[in-house]
């Protein structure tokens, strides 16, 4: 992959991720919408982060699903269909991965899945105000009476959760398994000073993953160590094709068919 100088992520970068990507190990809705890399795991914890459309136009609804133990999308969704649909596929994960954590984003038609999940009365829900510092901090009935769960993006902070994204894609501190995920970056360019999908294609993927990662910080324990980033530094700067291997646990799974560990 040959990238312009006005892409978002650079050519070595995404050529990098596509070493990474892995056929799921598993699928499943009404179109196989849901990619399975890896099922929960017990005492891990999960971010389910989403993008939410109308469900009937050019843009998609998307979700990851974020293993905040081990810095992975272990799973993640783009297809179309409704708001009231999308919240539903969200609980459904967020109970498959450990009663993960829910924060779809909060535009106009995420107004829909905020007021669904909350009034479903899940029991782990980010909310701005409470969450801000800490994803994970607990909350009572009165303190969110009046808020709406989720994450509010704007011109300022969504530079901001792009850069943070930027920087652990770059440095390997998060792993993306997604060949869709990637095939997004491939037309994620630079335009008018803002970061942004090419005309006639979408960034819904990128900007549901920049959410999800941005409510925790990522530990990069599946990151190359620093002897091997020195290495693939030195390498570059004498223009050298060496390949550097990551680390990280193999995942393998017997029988795709077996259900995600359920709490």
């Amino acid at each position: 992959f040959a990238a312009s100088g006005e892409n978002f992520l650079s050519g070595d970068v995404i050529e990098d991720m596509e070493r990474q990507m892995k056929v799921p190990v598993a699928t499943y809705g009404d179109r196989g919408d849901v990619w399975i890399w890896k099922y929960a795991e017990a005492g891990h914890k999960y971010i389910i982060s989403g993008d939410v459309s109308r469900g009937d136009a050019d843009d998609y609804s998307t979700l990851h699903v974020i293993d905040t133990n081990t810095d992975e999308v272990v799973c993640d969704y783009q297809g179309k269909c409704p708001p009231e649909r999308l919240s539903e596929l969200m609980m459904d994960l967020g109970f498959k991965y450990n009663q993960a954590l829910l924060c779809p984003e909060l535009n106009s038609f995420g107004l829909i899945v905020a007021t669904d999940i909350k009034k479903a009365q899940y029991p782990n829900i980010y909310y701005e105000k409470i969450h801000r510092s800490n994803a994970y901090m607990s909350y009572t009935t009165a303190d969110i009476a009046n808020d709406l769960p989720g994450f509010t993006t704007g011109p300022k902070n969504r530079d901001e959760i792009l850069a943070k994204l930027e920087t652990v894609i770059r440095t390997r501190r998060l792993k993306i398994y997604s060949s869709r995920t990637v095939e997004e970056f491939k037309t994620f360019v630079w335009k008018n000073n803002k970061a942004q999908a090419m005309k006639s294609y979408n960034d819904d993927l990128i900007i549901a993953l920049a959410i999800g990662n941005s409510l925790y910080e990522a530990a990069g324990v599946n990151a190359w160590d620093d002897k091997a980033l020195t290495m693939a530094m030195l390498a570059g700067m004498s223009k050298s094709n060496t390949t550097m291997s990551s680390t990280g646990n193999q995942f393998g799974q017997n029988n795709v068919n077996l259900p995600p560990v359920m709490t």
